[in-house]
């Protein structure tokens, strides 16, 4: 199993947060509470904070309630329109009745009374990042299985106009066939004439170019029912899936794909890989990202023979049921993920790949059934390697055409 070492903190993964209020006294307060705990921007002004947001994603904001221009429930429902997770935190005295409609509209997180003790300041700082990094994720989330579900929607509605499409091309056989065979007829019959035997071959040149556009079509309907990909190619576009979910955690985990063999086909299809892929990356950077010491996650391939049900249990690993023994004689892509989460409690790891079982607040607990539905459909293996407090590791076979070493 590859060691990553843990990744120290540093300036740029410090919570950012937001402090607006026309005098200096409190911001100053709140900046020295939270040195090297927080990267702090001070605003005079609600419209200068305003512009800040456009350049800065911030973490939490501290707002005094009265400032000249616009009052402190007005730029936090300003500010939550542009994001609607940021945590507010409202400096203040004591809210007066009739401020009360105001301050339900806004919605601020917490109240924080002037002047507050250090301690008390730095408690809520961390509460209203917390609040604001779990938002976000839970709202990434809800993104991704949205377009998820459009894809499976796009995905079903181009099935749906590909079976409508063929149809129509086997329709189109029919008089295509009729429509030469009589040109034949008509040339055999015509004998010699010039002119009869010249609009005939037109005719045949005619129709022999739309049995050439009919079977470009019938190819394009082809298009995605591939039964092999490239190992390269989907290990790239496991990349770049997860490039782009890591900048929607909290904390950004160290991710490492190392290169895989050269010219290894798989024999599944690229989205049925990819899907496997990317349940297991998925479930490794949220488990480093819920970590002190974020850490990370290494993915590697390389290409061996097929093994054992028995023997990988034999050998400490987790295969769930119903995956069937490889052939030891066939080549096999093994990629391999492994992480520096806090690896998986031992009461849990009977329902890991069960449906419906997830251990995330947002979770729909589909990933890891997803992963062992595929696997046994082309005939693969999953199996884990767990330590609660230590990290994860998950070995995937696919079925290549590689030959092994």
């Amino acid at each position: 199993m590859p060691t990553i070492a843990p990744t120290p903190p540093t300036a740029s993964s410090l919570p950012k947060i937001l402090l607006v209020d026309d005098e200096s006294s409190t911001p100053n307060a709140i900046t020295g509470a939270l040195i090297r705990r927080a990267d702090c921007t001070y605003c005079r002004d609600p419209y200068e904070a305003l512009r800040q947001q456009e350049q800065v994603s911030f973490d939490a904001a501290y707002i005094d309630m009265n400032m000249p221009g616009m009052n402190g429930l007005a730029l936090i429902v300003e500010l939550r329109k542009r994001d609607p997770t940021l945590a507010c935190i409202l400096i203040t005295g004591a809210a007066s009745v009739d401020r009360i409609p105001e301050i339900v509209n806004a919605q601020p997180f917490r109240f924080l009374a002037k002047p507050a003790a250090l301690a008390t300041i730095r408690e809520v700082a961390e509460a209203a990042v917390a609040r604001t990094r779990a938002d976000r994720q839970r709202l990434s989330k809800e993104q991704r299985l949205a377009e998820l579900d459009k894809l499976e929607g796009l995905l079903e509605q181009s099935r749906l106009e590909r079976g409508l499409l063929e149809s129509k091309l086997h329709d189109m056989g029919h008089p295509l066939f009729a429509l030469i065979r009589y040109t034949e007829e008509f040339e055999q019959n015509r004998g010699d004439v010039s002119s009869d035997t010249a609009a005939a071959r037109q005719i045949r040149r005619q129709l022999e170019a739309l049995q050439a556009i009919a079977g470009s079509i019938r190819d394009l309907t082809k298009f995605g029912t591939e039964k092999t990909s490239s190992l390269e190619a989907t290990l790239d576009t496991t990349r770049a899936i997860m490039r782009a979910f890591q900048k929607e955690l909290p904390k950004r985990p160290e991710l490492v794909v190392a290169p895989p063999p050269a010219g290894v086909m798989l024999r599944v299809p690229h989205g049925e890989a990819i899907r496997v892929l990317n349940n297991i990356a998925v479930n490794a950077l949220d488990a480093c990202a819920s970590q002190v010491n974020t850490g990370g996650v290494s993915i590697f391939a390389e290409v061996g023979k097929g093994i054992l049900v028995e023997d990988a249990r034999s050998h400490g690993l987790i295969v769930p049921e119903g995956i069937l023994d490889l052939d030891p004689q066939q080549n096999y892509a093994i990629i391999v993920f492994a992480d520096t989460g806090g690896g998986i409690k031992s009461d849990l790891i009977p329902k890991l790949f069960s449906e419906g079982f997830t251990t995330k607040p947002t979770g729909q607990g589909k990933g890891l059934a997803t992963v062992k539905r595929v696997l046994i459909e082309h005939h693969g293996l999953v199996a884990v390697d767990t330590q609660y407090g230590r990290g994860t590791t998950f070995y995937v076979y696919f079925p290549c055409s590689a030959a092994a070493p």
